[in-house]
């Protein structure tokens, strides 16, 4: 009885082996398409740059890892391509988001403090309360009174939102 009991234990390790060494493979395949497409964020073609920023894009944070790797380039374009694409998965943007959303994004810390709070307003009233909160704390401030008129907006959208959602029961 005893060794009946041992090979079934031994079948059901080898299987947890088979799956075990079988997800690894997985992730390595993964890492290796990423390896990839951060190789190809420097090719030649246009098209083949995008594309793979797309699908780095994409992936969201099963990509960050090789991101983060390719931020420490010793080719400027690779690591600028993959610093934008940290920064839209940070902000939860989607491939599939509207182009000028995108685009706030991309211009927002190019603008002036006035111009960063109207931005934030805008995507408060879309309800992008994440991406508001985490550009309100990136916000371009010069000094700490800046600084604490920009925490005052991300107050005063949360206090509008909470207002909102106890009135819709």
């Amino acid at each position: 009885m005893e060794m009946n009991q041992f090979f079934v234990d031994l079948r059901a390790l080898m299987k947890c082996a088979f799956v075990c060494s079988s997800l690894l493979l997985q992730t390595q395949a993964i890492e290796q398409t990423w390896e990839e497409d951060i190789a190809k964020l420097n090719s030649d073609s246009f098209k083949e740059r995008v594309q793979s920023g797309n699908r780095l894009w994409a992936a969201g944070d099963t990509a960050i890892a090789a991101l983060e790797n390719a931020l420490l380039s010793a080719q400027p374009e690779v690591a600028l391509r993959a610093s934008d694409i940290l920064d839209k998965i940070q902000f939860g943007f989607k491939p599939d988001d509207p182009p000028e959303l995108i685009s706030l994004l991309e211009n927002f810390y190019q603008q002036s403090e006035k111009k960063q709070h109207a931005i934030i307003r805008q995507l408060f009233e879309q309800k992008k309360y994440r991406i508001v909160h985490l550009l309100a704390e990136y916000a371009k401030s010069e000094n700490e009174k800046s600084r604490l008129r920009s925490i005052d907006v991300v107050r005063g959208c949360s206090v509008l939102e909470a207002r909102m959602l106890i009135a819709s029961g």
